[in-house]
């Protein structure tokens, strides 16, 4: 029998286990260990050594705590001195304190991230002593829930709290940047410029130093880098050095995900290489679906029976094979292709997330990420993650603590000339029936989904709880959902009959449409509508009461009960999202705001199918990140290779929201080094002779086989690679079904669309001689030098699709504002996106080649001069094509003989390219070698 103080210990220690553990410093597994244990215990001494292990926790707590109070009394004594650096040395020091607390358990992520942005944003002692107070107050909240356990154990009594130190104010002071001294460390000279394939880089350093002046001074640099300058360096040079002398988190956003992959995997590493190894820490971090569920995808496996058809068996063991060997757990790392409804299924989801509560949340992938992200000094992102979060932002009126981001004050944009397009793509709504569909099949599809798994679940539990919900999960629910699955294909297909009466099936349609017509007006639509909506909402409803009857449970629902009604949650707030974009595409008066623009668009879906899509975006993004991100952050970098129209960012601030007053921009060009003049041609093919030109008949587009035709002769006359750019799927395919049609002339031709872009892209320039057709993506980043690619030929001029929603509501704001819609909007965007095709030619010191245009008009229109401009500096030929030909046969064989007059390489020193010549340093000779050598 034991004694009444051992129970009332016994009864302490679990009840402070409990406390621990509701506090998240306990895992699920080490709770029910140690109360299991402590209940167990049948003396005194057995108890004190099962609460032994916390107990030493929270002591170590203390001593962390302590320090911190040391360090509050310290800066109150150094600020009494009149000493400006010791706010500095106190934030670094209480920052390394809470990264410790966090490590031990003792902190949340969140509360780590939101109270390490707050210390590192303290301008006077007194903020910083509310962060450490804050600290403390959480120790000692720890602490008196101890204080009970401690009596009844009769240890002894913990000495009293330490006094609160009221600190003077004071300005923080930010470390500066040396841009000098930072420039140096890249110079020729340095340390790092012994390291193999260092190129001496004049415009990086001028690059380095202007970022470093935006660090120093705050404000927004806008800064156009040509190709070669080596940009992405120089501003993580400057980003990597302000972190680590001021503990400030710079984001570093980029568009494509080969620039991210360089950036971490190269360039970081040589930033830590000229500055300290040692302290430079980065991290990239992708968007939360990227990151498989260890929980959701074990679960999906059991459950498999009831969630998917037979055929999606393989997917689901390959799945749960390579958990046991991914290490970053994104979906970048599988070696196949999941079909699409079983990533859905396993995919990390916040509404589906267990949080700490999950037993894999020390090996889940998405959480160390996360966990990397907080002691990161610079964190790579991309623009559609960095809108997301701006998004999020933005709708909870969160500014100043972490959201899908960590909280920052510093952010740079590389590849910034896509910055309006991804804040507009991140804003807009869009929900088409395939998506609806496919959300509805994932709760209830021929009885497998999530209602029939959440079914077996209950079944499996027996019980009151599951008496009294099988009737609604395993019938009213699927019933609803099928009623909106009918309802869906109804109200789809009147708005995709409505679109064909008012603008044809081919396209897309403003609206309202030019008479001023609505959907919503037309009667029938109108009805399907509102039974769709109203459909979703029964379905919503009947979730959430099921969700609620098993959140409100008193019974332990267990693994499989607890993620289903996550997963639950999720697909409801995935039918309440597309009800909402509904309702704010289709039905005016739930789109007031007139700074938005709606549309429905058609897109084929399957051969046999034709699918419409309602979206809604902001006319212009400029006020949105203006008021919400530019007037925020202490200092944004945007740069790119193509920023600027005839030498100036006007086009890039009114769009982006720089153009108002009380904003700080300073903006700079720094030149390419690239001899253009010397390294490219630029000819312009002209189709008519002079007197048709003479006659002024519009120029319209050379017939399919005429391209295939010039497209074939000039690679056979530049003897390497070709990169054809359209601006159209169709114009690509009418090309491409030519050269299968007549033959390739015995070059390998690879066409977009037929094999992944990565791949093609990797083929091409192994193959050396071939052909590569693209449009869209591959008019930018296609980085392929030497003369894998020697000639680029541009189809037609990149202007924006004529009457496209988006671009012609733009049009409309210029026209109010007195306006030439054309040259104030279209012409600038057209001439970046012509300044990116042809920035896929010269792509180091050694390169050569031509750029052939097939579009005249650049040639004969009042705005050709505006976009002649913008390009690089090589000589330009208007001609036509047998002209041409001459001349380009006569620069390509210019080239060889220039390339037999160069002094060879070592032997020891080069290596073989597959087909052309000798690479050695990561420069390409050019001595012409196999079947791709220019005939005389």
């Amino acid at each position: 029998m034991t004694s009444p103080s051992f129970e009332k210990a016994r009864d302490e220690a679990i009840e402070t286990l409990g406390n621990c553990w509701a506090r998240d410093q306990l895992s699920d597994d080490d709770y029910k260990r140690l109360v299991d244990a402590a209940a167990g215990a049948k003396t005194l001494s057995d108890l004190t050594s099962v609460m032994e292990e916390p107990r030493t926790g929270f002591e170590n707590a203390r001593v962390v705590a302590g320090r911190i109070r040391k360090v509050a009394k310290e800066l109150q004594r150094e600020s009494g001195n009149g000493r400006g650096r010791s706010l500095d040395q106190a934030q670094s020091r209480l920052v390394g304190a809470l990264k410790e607390l966090w490590a031990m358990g003792r902190m949340s992520l969140d509360d780590f991230e939101r109270l390490a942005q707050n210390a590192q944003m303290a301008t006077t002692p007194v903020q910083l002593l509310a962060v450490g107070e804050e600290v403390r107050a959480g120790v000692e909240k720890d602490r008196q829930v101890w204080a009970r356990l401690q009596d009844a154990l009769n240890w002894d009594k913990p000495a009293g709290p330490p006094r609160g130190d009221a600190g003077s104010a004071g300005a923080r002071k930010l470390r500066r940047l040396d841009g000098a001294a930072l420039a140096a460390r890249l110079a020729p000279g340095s340390p790092f410029s012994s390291r193999p394939g260092y190129e001496d880089r004049p415009g990086q350093r001028e690059m380095l130093r202007f970022v470093v002046d935006c660090f120093n001074d705050g404000g927004t640099g806008l800064v156009e880098a040509g190709t070669g300058t080596g940009k992405s360096l120089a501003y993580l040079v400057s980003a990597a050095d302000w972190a680590r002398r001021n503990s400030e988190k710079t984001i570093v956003s980029t568009n494509t995900i080969n620039l991210q992959e360089q950036i971490v995997n190269k360039d970081l590493p040589m930033v830590a290489e000229a500055l300290d190894p040692s302290r430079v820490k980065w991290a990239l971090f992708k968007g939360r679906g990227n990151y498989v569920s260890i929980r959701r995808a074990r679960l999906a496996a059991e459950s498999a029976g009831e969630l998917f058809e037979d055929e999606r068996s393989s997917d689901i063991d390959a799945l749960t094979a390579w958990l046991d060997k991914t290490r970053d757990g994104t979906r970048s790392d599988l070696p196949f292709t999941p079909a699409g409804d079983v990533w859905d299924e396993v995919k990390s989801d916040s509404d589906a997330c267990l949080g700490k509560k999950c037993p894999h949340y020390d090996e889940c992938h998405y959480y160390r990420a996360r966990r990397d992200v907080a002691l990161a000094d610079v964190l790579v992102v991309n623009h559609a993650l960095f809108f997301t979060d701006l998004k999020v932002r933005i709708s909870s009126r969160n500014h100043d603590n972490p959201a899908v981001l960590p909280r920052y004050r510093r952010v740079i944009f590389d590849e910034a000339h896509h910055l309006e397009a991804a804040a507009t793509n991140a804003m807009q709504s869009k929900v088409a029936r395939p998506g609806v569909l496919k959300a509805l099949s994932r709760l209830q599809s021929r009885r497998k989904g999530l209602l029939a798994s959440t079914a077996a679940a209950l079944r499996a539990k027996g019980g009151p709880l599951a008496e009294s919900l099988l009737e609604r999960v395993g019938d009213r629910a699927p019933r609803l959902v099928a009623a909106a699955r009918a309802r869906a294909d109804d109200c789809f297909g009147a708005v995709a009959a409505w679109k064909e009466a008012h603008a044809g099936t081919n396209g897309s349609v403003r609206l309202p449409t030019a008479a001023g017509l609505e959907p919503a007006q037309d009667p029938e639509t109108l009805e399907a509508l509102e039974s769709f909506l109203l459909s979703l909402r029964d379905l919503c409803n009947e979730l959430r009461e099921i969700c609620e009857r098993l959140s409100d449970s008193e019974e332990d629902l267990g693994g499989d009960l607890q993620g289903r009604l996550l997963d639950l949650r999720s697909s409801m707030s995935c039918l309440d999202d597309a009800g909402a974009s509904l309702r704010r595409g289709l039905l005016p008066r739930d789109c007031e705001d007139a700074d938005w623009v709606r549309w429905i668009e058609t897109r084929r879906h399957r051969a046999d199918r034709i699918e419409v899509v309602v979206k809604a975006a902001p006319v212009q993004v400029a006020p949105l990140l203006q008021e919400h991100l530019f007037r925020r952050v202490d200092t944004a970098v945007l740069t790119s290779a193509t920023l600027a129209m005839d030498g100036g960012f006007d086009h890039l601030k009114q769009w982006v929201g720089l153009d108002a007053q009380g904003l700080h921009v300073r903006e700079k060009v720094v030149d390419s080094p690239f001899d253009y003049r010397k390294q490219s041609l630029l000819v312009v093919v002209a189709r008519r002779s002079g007197p048709e030109r003479a006659a002024g008949r519009r120029w319209s587009e050379p017939p399919p086989d005429d391209v295939a035709q010039l497209l074939q002769d000039l690679a056979a006359v530049a003897g390497g690679g070709v990169l054809a750019l359209f601006t159209s799927h169709k114009a690509l395919q009418g090309v491409a079904g030519c050269i299968d049609r007549h033959g390739d002339a015995g070059r390998p031709v690879f066409v977009q669309g037929r094999k992944s872009r990565h791949l093609l892209i990797r083929e091409f320039a192994s193959a050396g001689n071939g052909i590569l057709l693209g449009t869209d993506s591959f008019w930018e980043g296609v980085d392929v030098p030497g003369r894998s690619l020697s000639a680029v030929l541009i189809h037609k001029l990149p202007f924006l699709v004529p009457g496209e929603p988006v671009t012609a509501a733009r049009e409309d704001v210029m026209r109010r504002l007195g306006r030439d819609p054309f040259r104030a909007y279209s012409l600038p965007v057209a001439g970046l996106r012509l300044k990116q095709g042809i920035g896929r030619l010269i792509r180091t010191c050694n390169d050569r080649g031509v750029v052939v245009l097939l579009d005249e008009r650049i040639e004969t229109m009042s705005y050709g001069a505006a976009l002649k401009s913008a390009l690089p500096p090589a000589p330009v030929h208007y001609e036509e094509w047998p002209t041409a030909r001459r001349r380009l046969k006569a620069f390509y064989v210019a080239l060889a003989a220039e390339a037999v007059r160069r002094p060879r390489h070592a032997v020891g020193e080069a290596v073989v390219h597959p087909t052309f010549g000798r690479r050695s340093g990561g420069e390409q000779s050019w001595t012409p070698a196999g079947p791709g050598t220019p005939s005389s």
